[in-house]
């Protein structure tokens, strides 16, 4: 996990017989249903990148951080 000022960025690596690209691109489509806009980086494409509005509130970030959590554990 890296934080620059607004930016947030989740690098992904291998597990469970997945790559690191496929579990960054899965985080991202879970994200996508819940209507969270991120995207994915880096030179695999193993990295989430996220920048939250100026204007996001509390509630939209723990939100946001609940669907990361159950994204994250349903990855099979």
């Amino acid at each position: 996990l890296k934080w620059c000022k607004e930016t947030v960025a989740i690098e992904c690596e291998p597990a469970e017989g997945l790559t690191a690209t496929a579990i960054a691109s899965s985080l991202q489509q879970a994200l996508l249903k819940a209507r969270i806009l991120v995207l994915t980086c880096g030179t695999y494409g193993h990295v989430l990148r996220l920048i939250p509005p100026l204007v996001v509130t509390q509630e939209e970030l723990d939100l946001a951080l609940d669907v990361l959590v159950h994204a994250l554990a349903s990855i099979h």
